[in-house]
């Protein structure tokens, strides 16, 4: 079962994610029920950083979830994801494949948090 922390910042309108282990199709939908909630607290032109380096590889309805979870955060103002990964894992792989199709902001990887801090603004 995998886990997501969700922390939304609302005086400096950016949303915190970190997504562990591996998640089931339906674990994927529920998941991203939230995050959606979360970004219907933002205003138009906020910042994502999601964090993925542990995150498991999903399914195709899961990526399916992914996808109309990115053209989501667009259609709500996102200005840029920040999505930190891990070289060598195949769900950070799938995050960077759907979000190249997919997501209609910015897209920016890196390898650590600290190095997401950076992009903020």
């Amino acid at each position: 079962m995998g886990s997501l922390t969700c922390n939304i910042n609302i005086e400096n309108n950016n949303l915190n994610l970190r997504f562990e282990g591996f998640f089931t199709d339906d674990e994927v939908a529920e998941t991203l029920s939230e995050v959606q909630s979360a970004i219907d607290q933002l205003k138009p032109g906020f910042v994502i950083i999601n964090d993925v380096r542990d995150f498991k590889p999903a399914g195709s309805r899961g990526l399916d979830h992914l996808r109309n979870a990115m053209k989501y955060a667009g259609n709500h103002g996102a200005k840029r994801v920040v999505r930190i990964v891990n070289k060598l894992s195949l769900g950070s792989g799938q995050f960077s494949r759907v979000g190249a199709e997919a997501a209609p902001y910015e897209q920016i990887t890196v390898s650590s948090p600290e190095d997401a801090e950076e992009f903020l603004q």
